[in-house]
């Protein structure tokens, strides 16, 4: 038989293909290693770099091409086929490295389909996930959501589990499903066409979509992302099969898509309305593994790759890996997983076949592993390639804006890019094999990838070069990626930068001495663009002065010069300071519902460094937010719960194992009080004063209530711990009188403890048991009653007039899962319960023994609701849930109205209100506590808002909605309703008008009625009278002439009538003003009453003379707009009249002669749909504008030839439909879609003492470093 002839170098593909069949030439050869060594030049004999690649332990790098060669023709290989074994070379450097073998750890490396064998741990994980699709796919298709913590192992979960398990089986079907994995990477859309169109649709598929959360990276289009996910939706639809023959048509199921979700990225998902839904039915949550799981992923990889572990190395591992947190059910922290892989699969290959202790400290242990083994790769690299390095990884990393980083896919190509100028291909391989060899860098075909984002964060270098100058590595990321796409958009013109844009990359350019080539050629390609209009100016004024000043030439010139450079030095500082106020404004937006005191203090530093529009606009919006000042605990740390003393004077908080103590009254700022109080050794789960304050109450992890004397308050003293608590202590509460500590236990039982001897108290009986784990506890305020919420989500109420002999009252239904917290009201009539259903329930517990549910539950959280609280007049409850965009909503109980939003960057931890009934106070996740003083400058309204008109006097401030209700303005940044609302009887409340004196107000209705209020008692107002039916249809406007006499109304009858109102309870009509064909829409009086302005659908604007009232005469032909007309108003100086239509502008005409207008300069452009309210401030020289989707917009009017926007301010929640400005001139109220009423302070000179009053803490050092780019740390608040 004949010797087949060997594959060679055609047939390699992988790392090990390569070793093997480059083995077989040298055996084929007759040659050792030592053999091939010993023929090669003196220069070239390098024993252990050539004995690597023979073993498959390396590949040649670049800069070993030609030592690579001469091995080859040692081993007898052609000149010929020396390419070939070249091209294999490439060909394995870009494909995924394979290292299965007998390696038992994938080091930061996932798991992937085909090491399904090695992957232990998760088996209960992986049936759960099976059990959902088969679900799904049984009910026709559908969308399952797997989310987790990053380094949870939610990829490996479901590529080696799920992945693997169904292509296997599932449902005992004969042939598994048809499955795909893909991630979306920058283009989304085009990874589905590539991978899941082929799909057979008939045999309902299986698509997994790993990292899911890139469809939210910075770089990926919006359009491009919508249409993905409409995709994914699309391809989940049953479609109908048509008919054949006899038979009817059936349905073909769908498919069913499975995504894998980074839990940090779950507030974007809820923001696209069908993954929400998914969200809340079809979510499963990779969490931690317990004890057992773990153990087995340690254990059972080595086991069957055949490696003895020491004894104890695996009780080391457990004990080190263990949860900082404290908490008993979980083995680990989320993001530890890839660290303890790494530090296996170091210690497997430091050598020997056993993997011990000793081996394993040396390779640096779970923290230094990944450090330890980066170090060592780039240690070994030169100088330049270490630069390339830096510059390499840094592009692999998308930078968060206020979120986490995260890794990003590159194509090779696309990175030498935006390398230094000299570098080459080669270059970058090795570099990239340096780290793929090592497991730190992920090649897949012609992409690389950061192997986990645990790299982030593991190896310092990386970490500190992400910190260091964030701000310009933002910046360097946007022109790199904006300059790649100019190259494939084949140098498209409109693609350069200009503007601020360009401003913030040239300052990047500036400080790169060496920067990459692309987004160097970029920016010069824009800068040369921007600046083509300003040379040609620049050459036309030289050749005017060569013209006229010949003779003076050189000398005009070197004048000149030297004025240009200086006006040029000046105007680059001011475009990098405007460019650096834009972008700090812009993340003080991004903010602005997440972390109120530091967007704040954003906005004011953006506004300090350059005032542009942006800045005013985020500084002014900054106004109108509830203030919340923040007390800082530390970075990483968790703030379990808060409590207030019954003075309000004390701030106690459970913050990790310690327990923080602030001032919150003697000072501007709250004052932290001594060191942290120390003694637990788990975390402080609940905290409560004694009546009396003088005593402090933890209840902790480790099984005990901890206990401070608090008498002087500066001076706490520890007290003997109660230690008999059972388990861990998640709720204490003091009974109203203080000589009964009660404390819910996770051993089910909520114990009693007598304390009237402070120094000794003394367990009262044996509890009051339930069969789960006591929640939370709170005693009624009559003392007599205990309620108790369990994990298992019953609420039981308990006698407790006597304490050792309790007895059990009723057991209100209503969560469904564990109960966080429960409360009793003030006044004892009301219990409310939070659950991690995510709703609230409330009970009349007026008859405890038969408690009655008041409507039904609250919902709007989409996590748990963790805490509830009720106010000290029992009339609002504040609900604390783990759903940040949330965070706190405060209740009206009467009306089951949101009243305020306390917004919170991490899950909410406790509630309460302060003993006043004026301050809220929260704990949350990120470590901090915030008070909030209430009210603010934000009303909450029963409906949309139609109406907001300041009453003359500035006093008052009326509101119209479904009724109106008004308000206190006389602190216009803590308004206060005053009085009952006014109530109408059809439930529309359109138009307001206030008589000059202040005492009479005027609210339109639907049925085109206009009553008339006598409110010169604003806590008591009273009807003047009958309704006036002034039109048979809604009244679309009202207005009051400046004496008081007149009443305009306007209504969809198309007719404006005028109404004597000199006798209030009896108006008598004057004139019906008729011709228009459409709506009457907006009516205003000029400053005498002698001119009136009525604006229509119709698309006109009708002025007449209304000297005589009775006789009103029209002067003109109507001024005809582009489209509907909303809004008029008159400049207080007379000379203005204002003009908004649907069409998105503004339109002012000079009306000094008012029978034949002048417009005034261009209309005013901006907003983007219709201006439906105007309002000029007292002096006339500020304009604001009420736009259905933009907010409300303000132009400065002090040179009316050229208005100028002075500030756009959002309206959170949709459109605003009302504007108007209080008497003082910087005060705006506007209203819209959001049932909110803002109320903005706009004088920029006066908001930094109102904002720096309520910040508390300030920014710290490293919050300046990730938000302000450039100048140095200077807090805006230093001396509050």
């Amino acid at each position: 038989m004949s010797e087949q002839s060997p594959p060679g170098p055609d047939s390699i593909r992988t790392r090990q293909d390569f070793a093997r069949e480059l083995t077989h030439l040298r055996e084929r050869a007759g040659l050792s290693v030592r053999d091939v060594v010993a023929a090669l030049p003196r220069q070239g004999r390098r024993h252990g770099t050539i004995g690597d690649w023979f073993a498959g332990r390396g590949l040649p790098q670049p800069s070993s091409h030609t030592l690579f060669e001469q091995v080859l023709r040692a081993c007898g290989v052609t000149d010929d086929d020396v390419s070939r074994w070249l091209a294999a070379l490439r060909r394995v450097r870009r494909t995924r490295t394979s290292r299965l073998g007998e390696e038992p750890y994938r080091g930061l490396n996932r798991f992937d389909t085909d090491h399904a064998g090695w992957f232990f741990g998760r088996e209960r994980l992986t049936d759960q996930l099976v059990e959902r699709v088969r679900s799904l796919r049984q009910a026709g298709g559908g969308i399952l959501l797997v989310t987790g913590a990053s380094g949870i192992g939610k990829s490996s979960v479901l590529r080696a589990g799920l992945i693997s398990t169904i292509r296997a089986t599932i449902d005992g079907e004969p042939a598994p499903p048809e499955t795909v994995v893909l991630t979306p990477g920058t283009r989304p859309l085009k990874a589905w066409q590539e991978r899941a169109t082929d799909l057979d649709t008939a045999r309902a598929p299986v698509i997994v979509v790993d990292q899911f959360e890139e469809v939210f990276a910075p770089g990926v289009d919006a359009t491009e992302s919508d249409a993905f996910v409409a995709a994914l939706v699309t391809a989940t639809e049953r479609r109908a099969e048509p008919a054949t023959g006899r038979a009817s048509g059936t349905e073909r199921p769908g498919a069913v898509v499975v995504l894998g979700l980074r839990a940090d990225f779950y507030a974007d998902l809820l923001r696209i309305p069908a993954l929400a839904m998914v969200a809340q039915e079809h979510q499963l949550t990779v969490g931690p593994m317990t004890a057992a799981e773990l153990r087995r992923a340690i254990t059972e990889p080595a086991r069957r790759a055949g490696v003895d572990i020491e004894d104890g190395l695996v009780d080391l591992l457990l004990r080190e890996i263990a949860p900082r947190s404290g908490d008993q059910s979980a083995a680990h922290d989320p993001g530890a997983l890839p660290l303890l892989s790494h530090a296996l699969l170091a210690t497997w290959e430091s050598g020997g076949g056993r993997l011990t202790a000793e081996r394993y400290r040396a390779t640096g242990g779970i923290d230094g592993a990944v450090a330890a083994t980066a170090d060592a790769v780039y240690s070994r690299l030169s100088p330049r390639h270490q630069a390339l390095t830096r510059t390499l990884f840094l592009r692999l990393v998308h930078l968060g804006h206020g979120t986490a980083n995260t890794r990003r896919r590159l194509r090779r190509a696309h990175l030498l890019q935006g390398t230094p100028s000299g570098t080459t291909s080669e270059d970058i391989d090795e570099v990239i094999d340096r780290f793929v060899d090592r497991r730190l860098l992920t090649v897949d075909d012609d992409t690389v990838e950061i192997s986990h984002e645990a790299l982030l964060i593991a190896w310092p270098h990386l970490r500190g070069w992400l910190t260091t100058d964030r701000a310009g590595l933002l910046i360097g990321q946007q022109v790199t990626d904006a300059a790649e796409v100019w190259i494939t958009e084949r140098r498209d013109p409109a693609l350069l930068l200009r503007g601020s844009r360009l401003v913030a990359g040239q300052q990047w350019l500036a400080g790169h001495p060496a920067p990459p080539a692309l987004p160097a050629r970029f920016l010069r390609a824009s800068t040369r663009h921007a600046r083509r209009r300003l040379r040609r100016l620049y050459q036309t004024v030289a050749a005017l002065t060569v013209l006229t000043l010949v003779s003076t030439v050189a000398g005009v010139i070197a004048v000149r010069r030297t004025s240009e450079a200086v006006s040029l030095q000046h105007e680059v500082a001011h475009q990098r300071d405007e460019a650096r106020s834009r972008l700090i404004a812009g993340r003080a937006e991004q903010l602005r519902d997440k972390d109120v005191s530091l967007s704040r203090q954003l906005a004011l530093v953006a506004h300090r460094i350059a005032p542009t529009t942006e800045a005013r606009s985020s500084l002014i919006s900054s106004s109108a937010t509830l203030p919340a000042i923040r007390m800082l605990t530390g970075k990483n740390q968790t703030m379990y719960t808060v409590a207030l003393s019954p003075d309000g004077r004390l701030l106690a908080a459970a913050v990790d194992t310690t327990i923080r103590l602030w001032d919150v009254v003697s000072g501007p700022r709250p004052v932290p009080l001594g060191d942290p109080l120390t003694g637990p050794t788990g975390p402080g789960y609940s905290i409560t004063f004694s009546p009396d304050g003088r005593t402090l109450a933890v209840g902790s992890g480790d099984h005990r209530v901890h206990r401070w004397d608090l008498s002087d308050s500066a001076n706490p003293v520890q007290l003997p711990p109660l230690v008999d608590a059972g388990n861990t202590v998640y709720s204490v509460a003091y009974r109203p009188d203080g000589r009964v500590l009660a404390a819910a236990s996770a051993d089910g039982t909520a114990r009693l403890y007598d304390t009237t001897d402070r120094a000794h108290p003394t367990l009262i009986g044996a509890g009051l048991a339930s069969p789960s784990g006591a929640k939370s506890l709170t005693f009624h305020p009559g003392g007599r009653i205990l309620a108790v919420g369990g994990v298992d989500g019953t609420i039981r109420l308990w006698d407790v007039a006597r304490p050792h002999l309790p007895g059990r009252l009723s057991q209100p239904a209503g969560p469904s899962k564990e109960v966080g917290q429960v409360a009793f009201s003030p006044d004892g009539r009301t219990l409310a319960a939070g659950s991690t259903d995510f709703t609230t329930h409330i009970w009349d517990v007026s008859h405890p023994a038969r408690p009655v549910r008041l409507g039904p539950a609250l919902t709007g959280p989409k996590s748990f609701v963790n805490a509830v609280a009720f106010s000290p007049d029992s009339s609002l409850l504040g609900v604390g849930s783990s759903d940040p965009a949330i965070g706190v909503q405060i209740y009206d109980l009467a009306s089951r109205r949101i009243t305020a939003t306390l917004p919170h960057p991490a899950p909410v931890t406790a509630v309460h209100f302060s003993p006043d009934g004026r301050a809220v106070v929260t704990s949350s996740n990120d470590g901090t506590a915030r008070l909030w003083p209430l009210p603010g400058p934000v009303l909450a309204t029963p409906g949309v808002v139609s109406a907001t008109l300041f009453s003359p006097d500035g006093r008052t401030l009326a509101v119209g909605s479904t009724s109106t209700q008004l308000w206190n303005v006389e602190h216009s940044d803590r308004p206060t309703p005053v009085g009952p609302a006014l109530s109408n009887p059809d439930g529309f409340s359109g138009a307001l008008a206030f008589t000059p004196d202040n005492r009479t107000l005027a609210v339109s209705a639907r049925s085109g009625r206009v009553q008339l209020w006598d409110v010169s008692e604003p806590t008591r107002p009273v009807r003047h009278g009958p309704t006036l039916q002034a039109h048979d249809q809604l009244v679309e406007t009202v207005a009051i002439s400046p004496d008081g006499r007149i009443l305009a109304t306007g209504s969809r009858d198309h007719t404006v009538r005028l109404w004597n109102i000199t006798h209030r309870a009896a108006p008598t009509p004057l004139a019906t003003l008729r011709g228009f064909g459409n709506y009457v829409s907006s009516v205003a009086f000029n400053h005498d009453a002698s001119l009136l302005a009525a604006g229509s659908i119709d698309r006109s604007v009708r002025l007449w003379d209304t000297s005589r009232p009775d006789a009103p005469v029209p002067l003109g032909e109507p001024l005809t707009a582009g489209h509907y007309v909303y809004a008029v108003a008159f400049s207080p100086d007379r000379r203005i009249l204002a003009i908004g239509s649907a069409d998105s502008s503004i339109s002012l005409y000079d009306v000094s002669r008012p029978h034949r207008p002048v417009p005034v300069g261009a209309p005013l452009t901006g907003p983007t749909n219709y201006v439906y309210a105007l309002a000029f401030n007292p002096e006339g020289t500020a304009l604001a504008a009420a736009g259905t989707s933009a907010g409300t917009w303000l132009w400065d009017l002090r040179d009316r030839s050229r208005p100028s926007v002075f500030a756009v301010l959002p309206a959170p929640g949709g459109g605003t439909y009302a504007v108007a400005f209080h008497r003082n001139g910087h005060t705006l109220g506007a209203g819209g879609t959001g049932n909110t009423v803002w109320l903005w302070n706009t004088n920029p000179d006066l908001i930094p003492e109102q904002l720096c009053a309520a910040v508390g803490d300030d920014i710290t050092p490293a919050e300046w470093a990730t938000y302000v780019p450039g100048p140095p740390y200077e807090p805006p608040c230093p001396d509050q």
